[in-house]
């Protein structure tokens, strides 16, 4: 992505953190441990977290599925 995408990305999903202060220099420091602004940590947490959900939801799809339901190969 570039930095003009990136730029588009964060003005149209702006958000507002409610976190305690022992929660922001938690994230603050784990994100400069990558190298990363708080908000490019977050969003890169974020996206992993959906990733993450999403792989489990076709796997547990996928474990639901019957052979009934599987197109035969005959």
């Amino acid at each position: 992505m570039t930095s003009t995408a990136q730029t588009a990305v964060r003005q149209a999903h702006d958000f507002e953190l409610h976190l305690n202060d022992d929660e922001y220099r938690l994230i603050e420091r784990a994100a400069e441990t990558w190298q990363l602004s708080v908000t490019d940590f977050l969003v890169e947490a974020a996206l992993e977290k959906a990733i993450a959900i999403t792989e489990e939801d076709v796997s547990s799809h996928l474990a639901t599925v019957t052979s009934d339901e599987l197109p035969s190969h005959s």
